[in-house]
């Protein structure tokens, strides 16, 4: 198991949550402190609206869904990026909603990740839906798949990192070998 994240905002263990006008903005000073602005934990039926994230310089991402999070809409959102990725999605999440989300590119690689390994819970994410997603600058969206079903994708320009992608299922392959050898994971 790797160190819990420092997390700005966390939501877990939350079923029927309704968020409206929230932002999230640690300021210049708090940011490089935190591994991820929003953490999303095993939260269900949840809707986040006129969501603002502000960050760009913290360790790891903007927003973070693990652990399982199901039936998740976050819609009419502005997201900066972190230092690994604006959004990641991972750890057996399903049925994740993206609509109407503006993207602030980050220091990252990518800017949507959607299946990276999570030492919480090694199901693969399906049914995720990306809907009118953007990059503020009108770049592509950069997008990478690993352990995943592949997104639904509507309305967006969308640059698939393929080898990026493929990089990310070998590695979550081999952390999910290591922790069945090491009687961690089922």
């Amino acid at each position: 198991m790797s160190k819990p994240d420092r997390n700005f905002l966390s939501y877990a263990d939350s079923e029927g949550l309704e968020i409206l006008n929230l932002t999230v903005d640690p300021g210049p000073e708090g940011d490089e402190t935190y591994d991820d602005l929003l953490k999303l934990s095993h939260v269900r039926s949840a809707s986040f609206r006129n969501l603002v994230v502000l960050g760009g310089r913290q360790k790891e991402n903007a927003i973070d869904m693990n652990r399982g999070c199901s039936d998740v809409l976050i819609a009419g959102a502005v997201v900066q990026g972190g230092r690994q990725n604006a959004i990641t999605i991972k750890g057996g999440c399903s049925d994740i909603t993206l609509r109407d989300v503006t993207i602030k590119r980050g220091g990252g690689n990518c800017d949507i990740e959607i299946g990276n390994h999570s030492d919480q819970n090694f199901n693969r994410t399906r049914r995720v839906r990306l809907i009118r997603v953007r990059m503020d600058d009108g770049s592509p969206v950069r997008l990478r798949v690993g352990h995943a079903d592949e997104p639904l994708i509507v309305d967006c320009e969308v640059e698939r990192q393929f080898w990026a992608s493929l990089a990310v299922k070998f590695y979550v392959t081999a952390r999910q070998l290591y922790a069945r050898l090491r009687g961690l994971a089922p």
